[in-house]
């Protein structure tokens, strides 16, 4: 599947494309509709009617039953059944049969459907020859016509929208502009405005007023009156279709491509598509739809991701650290300073060219405490509104400090991955460090400190050879716990279940409490062979780092992959931090929100096991007189369908 890139100048949001190659039938789209149970609907140009569950197309054509091989609407009932209107009629559909409705009167219709207050459904028609434009009605027993305007034109009038605004009136727009109060009688709006002729879309807004989207500009009226629409919106031509999202964002759409995002007097390109459009679409998750004629469906999850960079108040782009402290406030450190997140945008804590934030850990009793470095230890001290030096210069002696953890004592653990550095801060502020030729039970050189479920710290040496040995401390002496045949040892971390996973630069090893190991790596589903953070989510499921391949995310059978198009540096993973149903990763190019969905991992078959061994299989029979049988299968990236 072709993924086009995140749009980085607006810096959020994941784009796809449904194409035939996807199962759709036809390039073609002419409308999109979600029913109640969340299942996507695509009417076509030339080839019927499309499911789409999330997963897969199913086409339904007029050997299954529809009236005609055109759908451009779709409309749910009050009792879940759908109504599509095709070019030769009207079909319903009530889950298990498509069946036509009203066929001896050959209506074709048009986009426009809506159900009004009583359940009473209405449908836009297209043009017949010398015929007024008139829309039909269902009333639940009989399929009615009823004409809008008395002007008859040798070509015919259509009916483009039908739409119920919030007062319960009905709005007509094609040839014209048409409203009616009761539901029986229409009246031409403005009959002498050259302005409300060739009406491609309508849109009720919540307050009563009526967005009207022509060829030549978007008009917007209220009780009869035409309302400013402001000129940047004004200047753009072409305009086919318009759509607000739940933060009162405009959306627009151009026939000949463009997609444009209007926000507080704020019209910005988003994104160009190499074909006409024809509907904007959002569905119940706030994903936009795109339809388009050639090019199938665009889909955008605006929402799914947003990138905070030093275009929107990053300090930096390298962003080592993301941490949610006691008080659940996410804090960033970079390269050249600190910052809080306040309303999901950035306050600078402290900026500095040689404040280098390392690490930051979240202290109930005495705040927060950062590392730098260039060897320098911060403790926030919010109340006071000052950032304090916990060390002189030369207590550290100039070493990067690298390792941050607390212990159940709370005792505040450093150490520099460089340099001959280990040792702690307790909670009266006394500094205990430890001398690494006085004490040959720790290792010089520390890469990793960790704190497990019960308060016990782990360290990890980053000194070749001993680069592979992690060691535990019991208040009197370091003792090496294991020693881990798997590369370079980057991170570890204890999960709930109390088992250690270790990444390295060899992939993932986990050691159950028996210390039975499992090891994973890149032909498991890993992206990256590097792992450079774990994190455990409040549901269970882990959540990866590496270096390069962005956030691998591990349910205990199936690995997906969270990687950011186009940019390398915002899928080197530095550190990742839950915040209730949102994900903030540190990257190398900036902070990143990720918005997470349920979603069940999709996977694919790489291997079949039995008598035989099937290697890549895509449709498969055979014949095995063997009792085993076993799949090998990877998981699917859940931001890119094209790669596993």
């Amino acid at each position: 599947m072709n993924t086009p890139a995140i749009n980085t100048k607006q810096g959020r949001g994941i784009w796809q494309h449904f194409t035939i190659k996807d199962g759709l039938p036809d390039m073609k789209v002419e409308c999109i509709f979600e029913d109640s149970r969340g299942v996507l609907w695509f009417g076509t140009q030339s080839c019927g009617v499309v499911r789409y569950d999330g997963g897969e197309f199913t086409n339904y054509t007029h050997h299954d039953g529809l009236t005609g091989f055109s759908v451009f609407s779709i409309l749910e009932d009050q009792a879940g059944h759908l109504w599509l209107g095709t070019n030769q009629g009207l079909t319903h559909y009530d889950g298990d049969r498509f069946t036509a409705v009203g066929a001896e009167a050959e209506y074709g219709f048009l986009w426009g459907s809506c159900m009004d207050a009583s359940g009473t459904l209405w449908f836009g028609m297209d043009r017949r020859a010398d015929q007024p434009a008139a829309v039909c009605r269902w009333n639940g027993s009989k399929l009615e016509l009823i004409e809008v305007s008395t002007m008859r034109e040798s070509q015919g009038q259509s009916i483009h929208k039908i739409v119920l605004d919030a007062e319960g009136v009905l709005w007509a727009g094609g040839d014209g502009l048409y409203r009616s109060f009761d539901g029986c009688r229409f009246e031409t709006v403005m009959e002498s405005s050259t302005r409300l002729q060739r009406i491609n879309d309508l849109y009720p807004c919540k307050e009563g007023s009526l967005w009207i989207i022509n060829s030549n500009e978007i008009l917007r009226i209220y009780k009869d009156k035409q309302l400013e629409t402001p000129d940047s919106i004004n200047r753009l031509k072409g305009v086919i279709s318009l759509s607000i999202d739940s933060a009162c964002n405009y959306w627009i759409a151009t026939y000949s491509g463009q997609i444009y995002l209007y926000t507080k007097d704020s019209l910005e390109l988003l994104y160009t598509i190499n074909a006409n459009i024809g509907r904007l679409y959002f569905d119940k998750l706030g994903r936009l739809w795109i339809a388009t004629y050639g090019l199938g469906v665009y889909l955008y999850d605006f929402n799914r991701i947003l990138i905070y960079d030093i275009n929107n108040g990053l300090l930096d782009n390298n962003t080592n650290i993301v941490v949610k402290d006691f008080q659940d406030r996410i804090w960033v450190g970079t390269s050249r300073g600190l910052a809080l997140l306040k309303n999901d945008k950035l306050e600078i804590v402290k900026r500095t060219e040689k404040l280098n934030v390392t690490r930051l850990i979240t202290d109930e009793i005495r705040g927060n405490w950062v590392s730098t470095s260039n060897g320098f230890l911060y403790r926030l001290n919010e109340s006071k509104k000052q950032i304090q030096n916990f060390f002189s210069k030369t207590t550290t002696q100039f070493h990067p400090i690298n390792c941050l953890a607390i212990d159940k004592e709370k005792n505040i653990w450093l150490s520099s991955r460089y340099g001959l550095f280990l040792g702690f801060v307790d909670p009266l502020g006394k500094v205990i460090i430890f001398n690494s030729k006085a004490n040959k039970n720790h290792p010089n050189s520390v890469g990793t400190i960790i704190s497990d479920n019960f308060g016990l710290i782990y360290l990890v040496s980053h000194s070749t050879p001993n680069h592979h040995i992690i060691y535990r401390y019991d208040r009197e002496k370091f003792t090496q716990v294991k020693n881990v045949f798997i590369g370079s040892i980057q991170c570890i971390y204890f999960d709930k279940n109390d088992c250690l996973w270790i990444g390295s630069n060899e992939g993932l090893i986990c050691y159950d409490q028996d210390y039975n190991s499992t090891i994973y790596n890149k032909e498991n589903g890993l992206t990256c062979s590097i792992i450079t953070c774990i994190v455990q989510a409040d549901d269970g499921i882990l959540w990866i780092g590496t270096e390069g391949g962005g956030v691998c995310v591990f349910d205990g059978q199936v690995f997906q992959s969270i990687q950011i198009q186009n940019n390398v540096d915002l899928n080197v993973i530095n550190e990742i931090c839950q915040d209730g149903n949102r994900y903030w990763f540190a990257t190398k190019g900036g902070l990143v929100q990720y918005n997470k969905r349920r979603e069940i991992p999709e996977f694919e078959v790489v291997k079949i096991i039995t008598d035989q061994v099937i290697i890549k299989p895509t449709e498969e029979q055979f014949v095995t007189v063997s009792s085993n049988l076993e799949f090998e299968f990877k998981g699917k990236s859940i931001t890119d369908d094209s790669s596993f």
